[in-house]
């Protein structure tokens, strides 16, 4: 069984939207940029990626183009900025990640099933492998692991699941996802069974039996 997972709100109790105020408030901080100034910028600039359906540009350079169009600093100053943050600030966030010790165990505990990290691909690879390891586990864990580099569309479009099954050469009804909201129940557009999260006596015996 192929398990999709997504990572906010699913393997953390963390929902997105306490992470991604945090993520740049500390990122404003530690380059002392003005987080009033600049946050309805990132956040637009995060929306204009979900909505975006271009399938031949990856989230990464939807990003750090749009970026670089909308303000008056270039893609390169952002890309560096942020990069910088990555390799030297962002273990910092991990002080907010609460995991769901529950799931996690019983993901560990059972081998058969294979792993897909699910979580929306509007963060790059580098903060996903940390954000794997903030919940103790590991890239290797994982078959598949959506980054902002390696998609070219977001939850809750379609292709987005699609995709990840074309890559794994699966077929829908291999596939469960576990997750907490409507962009995660939209695998079913494509025929993937979707858990919610609170459902927990389903994934416990989805978890068990495989």
């Amino acid at each position: 069984m192929y398990i999709f997972l997504d990572y906010d709100g699913t393997l953390t109790k963390t929902e997105e939207n306490q992470y991604t105020m945090y993520f740049f408030k500390k990122f404003f901080e530690y380059h002392n940029i003005d987080f009033n100034k600049n946050i309805k910028l990132m956040l637009h600039t995060l929306e204009y990626v979900i909505k975006n359906d271009d399938i031949t540009i990856s989230n990464y350079d939807k990003y750090l183009n749009k970026l670089g169009e909308d303000s008056d600093k270039s893609r390169e100053y952002w890309e560096e900025q942020f990069n910088i943050y990555y390799n030297e600030g962002y273990d910092e966030i991990k002080t907010i990640i609460n995991p769901n010790e529950e799931l996690i165990e019983l993901l560990k505990k059972n081998k058969n099933n294979k792993l897909i990290f699910a979580s929306n691909p509007l963060i790059p690879e580098i903060c996903v492998h940390k954000r794997i390891n903030f919940i103790n586990m590991k890239k290797e864990d994982y078959i598949y692991i959506s980054t902002m580099e390696n998609s070219t569309s977001t939850k809750p479009n379609p292709h987005y699941f699609k995709n990840i099954l074309r890559v794994l050469n699966a077929q829908a009804d291999e596939c469960v996802m576990i997750g907490d909201s409507d962009n995660d129940r939209a695998c079913t557009k494509v025929g993937i069974d979707f858990i919610h999260v609170d459902e927990t006596e389903k994934w416990k015996e989805l978890l068990k039996d495989n």
